[in-house]
Parts: structure tokens; sequence; C-alpha cells
């Protein structure tokens, strides 16, 4: 094997990509489920009876190659545990690697320092805009604005200031013209009113997804990663509207389906341009392409928290940390939505913290705190009636707090499920087992495959890249 590219495809389950295939007739989808070797992972008792699963949670463990319960890596802003490196930081150390959006790659300072990275974009939860080369830097401020403004919902009709500021960083990033074609006619699609301005969390894969090639193309690693989250949004947000035969009875009515039909299609299509683009990139080079997610999703499930109307979202933390009453030494620390994380000077003072926040009641309920080393993670849910908050008994102009209202109409049809996808394209000639695979095997047949021993902590992998 000459190369490895990785697209970590967040929460798609192998039954999307094969109903894809089957309405897409030609599709790259279909042309890697018919020449690749196809096969499931699967979160086995990832923090089982004390977690529901998370995202950060499993790709910690996916990339680690260790167990939730050894790594402790629930929410985003956790600290990860020097002594259990990532795949590619662990690659990095002997081989040419390139990264982009993989989770856990931020803070940059601490998790690139590598000397084998030779192009690193991190996750959209930095909190800084470093990147290397240094010129995707301006590229990285971009999305990092896009995200942190389009947390719970998307909040601006049409964000064409936003997507032009971004312009010039895009085009120094690699952003090729037709992909800035794709994205004006998106915009004239919301505008009108033909599609769900929610579309636009696309656009920002389609935007990375070139910065990914463009880089890919320039240095031609060993090892390469894309991690993406856009199609697992669309899933969990309009999962009915694909498949509403998954409910004996639809969560809702015929014309939402209608108006959503489209949705998950769409993030597939984008998925599907672009792997087309790697394919031909694979062929080309050698190279051995891997498809794989933490967990996956499944529909059929009652719809959780469907919410209508105005939703109070964090978008001020420190102030939202002063009006909590967090001492001064926390520092914020990027998290999604509706979670906010402070890290603190020691594991000692975190759990002090943890102590005294818990003590507080907001909106007539207890908050919901977690620490993990020097991080505590606060979870709210906070009264959307009126222009106050109310916290031990005292009021609160929500904007005092660092709060804002913002108009959602949402539910979670698509729930988070063990059973994720391991697709391989290339590589050796042996198939997948018929079983799922343990997501903490994927680490060292990683490492494996580029020539690399797998650390201690690591198990023997029952596949072959």
């Amino acid at each position: 094997m000459s190369s490895l590219i990785v697209l970590e495809c967040n929460e798609v389950p192998l039954s999307i990509f094969e109903w894809y295939a089957r309405e897409n007739s030609g599709s790259h989808i279909g042309r890697f489920l018919k020449d690749g070797r196809i096969g499931t992972t699967v979160a086995a008792a990832d923090g089982s009876g004390v977690r529901d699963l998370y995202p950060s949670q499993t790709w910690a463990t996916l990339a680690m190659g260790i167990p939730f319960e050894k790594h402790g890596v629930y929410w985003y802003g956790d600290p990860k545990p020097a002594e259990f490196p990532l795949y590619w930081q662990v690659a990095a150390g002997e081989r040419r690697v390139g990264i982009v959006n993989t989770l856990h790659s931020s803070p940059f300072a601490e998790q690139c320092s590598q000397n084998g990275l030779v192009f690193a974009l991190p996750d959209v939860f930095a909190m800084d805009d470093d990147a290397r080369p240094t010129h995707l830097g301006p590229f990285q401020a971009f999305t990092r604005s896009m995200t942190s403004k389009n947390g719970r919902a998307v909040r601006s009709k049409l964000p064409v200031k936003e997507f032009a500021s971004g312009l010039s960083a895009a085009r120094r990033a690699g952003v090729r013209q037709v992909t800035f074609g794709r994205l004006t006619q998106l915009v004239a699609g919301v505008a009108s009113g033909r599609v769900s301005k929610e579309r636009f969390r696309t656009a920002q894969f389609l935007l990375s997804a070139d910065v990914f090639m463009s880089e890919l193309e320039a240095h031609e690693p060993d090892l390469a990663v894309c991690f993406t989250n856009h199609v697992a949004a669309a899933m969990h947000r309009y999962w009915p509207a694909s498949f509403p035969d998954d409910w004996d009875d639809a969560p809702y009515p015929p014309d939402w389906i209608e108006e959503h039909r489209d949705e998950i299609p769409q993030a597939l299509h984008a998925f599907d341009a672009f792997l087309g683009r790697v394919l031909r990139y694979a062929d080309q080079n050698g190279a051995t392409v891997l498809i794989a997610s933490s967990m996956g999703q499944v529909g059929g499930v009652e719809v959780e928290k469907v919410v209508e109307g105005a939703a109070r979202v964090v978008v001020d933390p420190e102030r939202f940390g002063r009006w909590l009453g967090v001492p001064d030494d926390g520092e914020h620390a990027s998290a999604m939505v509706p979670h906010v994380t402070y890290r603190f000077p020691t594991p000692e003072r975190a759990m002090e913290v943890k102590r005294d926040l818990l003590q507080r009641n907001i909106d007539d309920g207890q908050l919901v705190v977690d620490q993990s080393g020097d991080a505590v993670t606060v979870t709210y849910s906070l009264n959307a009636q009126g222009r106050y908050l109310n916290l031990d008994g005292v009021q609160t102009p929500m904007a005092d707090a660092g709060v804002e209202a913002i108009d959602v109409s949402e539910g979670r049809s698509g729930v988070h499920d063990s059973i994720g996808t391991l697709m391989l394209y290339g590589g050796a000639d042996v198939a997948l087992p018929d079983e799922p695979v343990d997501v903490l095997e994927v680490a060292p047949a990683i490492l494996t495959a580029l020539g690399i021993e797998p650390l201690s902590h690591h198990v023997e992998p029952t596949f072959v890249i």
C-alpha cells in the first residue's frame, strides 16, 4: 500500500450508503460498495450503562484504540490524555500525514505538534485559527466563525456577508470556482424558499472537501484523514422525510415530509461527488481508501425534544460563566450547543467548581455539570419563555447572561446507534469479518497498514487494511 486515505463519516450507517446506491445508479458510493470490501463497526459497550453514546466519545475511542472507561473523553472540550495518542498522531511520528477537521485535533499547539504533519486544518471546535500550512489560517477563521454562529440552527437566512468575507481565504485555501458556483445556487435556493436554510451545513463540507483535495494533491501524504458531520446533521433532523415507513405513525405530517424529503439525499450527493474525486486520486496514486464511522444512527424511535419557536443559546460563554458563578481562573473552551466547557489550572480545582455549580438552580432546575480532568462542562436547558433567566431565584435579562433567543423548528428523529460503517477500497485482498468490527480495532489496523507497530494498549485487529 503506497498511502491510505481515511474518510471519517460521522454516524453514517452502512444502510444509508446502501440506500443511496440503490436510489442513484452510477454513483461513486455505489461503485465503492461494488468494488470494495464492506463491513460494519460496533462501539461495543463503550461506556455502556454509564453514558449514552456521543460522537466526541466514540471518535476518541476509535482514534485512540482505547475504551471510554480509560480515556475519559466524552465532551469535545474534555482533555485528551497524552498516553493515548490518536492514530494519526502516532503515524505523524514516522510518516507524512495530513488531516482536515478530524475530531480532537484541537487545541492545535497540543494536538498538532508532530513533525510529520504536512497539513493540518483542525476541527471546528478549535479556539484559535492556527493551521498548517499557514495559508490555511484565514480559512480556519472563516469556518470557525460559521460554526459558532450556527450551532443549534442556521440563524441567517442569507449568510452572504459571511461567505463574501471568507471568499479570498477560501480561494487561497484551494476552494474551486465550481464550488463557489454551487454555493451561489444554494444561496439563491434559500432566498427563494425552495430549500431549507439548514442546507448551509453542507456548504461548509463543500468548502472543506476542496481544501482537503487541494492539500492531498499538493503533498501526497502517506496518511490523509478527512472528517465530516454534514450527513449526520441531516439524518438527525430529517430521517422521517426520507424514511417515513420506519414509524408505524409518521412523527411529522405529509407536508413536512414533502418539504424535507431532499435533505438527506442532498447531503449524500455532496459526499458522493467528493468521494468520486478521492477515488480518482486513489486510482492514480495506488492509494487505499477507508470509510469509517465510530457509530451510526437509526430511525423508528420516539422523536426527541421537538422544538418549535424560540430556543435560548449561549452566544457569549465568558458572560454566561460569570452569570453562573464560574471563577475567573476558568478559561472557556469550545463545545457543541447546548454545552459550555471551562478549563481550570488543575483537576482538583475543576472538581471544586463542579461541586459549587451543582448547588445552583437555573430556571427552577438543577444544572447538569460534568468534570473530566481540568475541564468542567455545563449542559444547559433554558426556559424559552420571556426575556429573563432565573438563577437561584434572581432574574437576569438573558442578554446580560450571554444568551440569545433564536428561531428553531427541529426534532431529533435519527438517534445514535452503536453500529457504524467500515468500508475499504483497495488494499489487501482479504474480506472484512461478517460480524461488526469493534471500533477499538480500527486504530491498530491503520497503523499496521502503514508499517507502524501498534501501541502496547492496542488490541489485535481481526481485519486487514
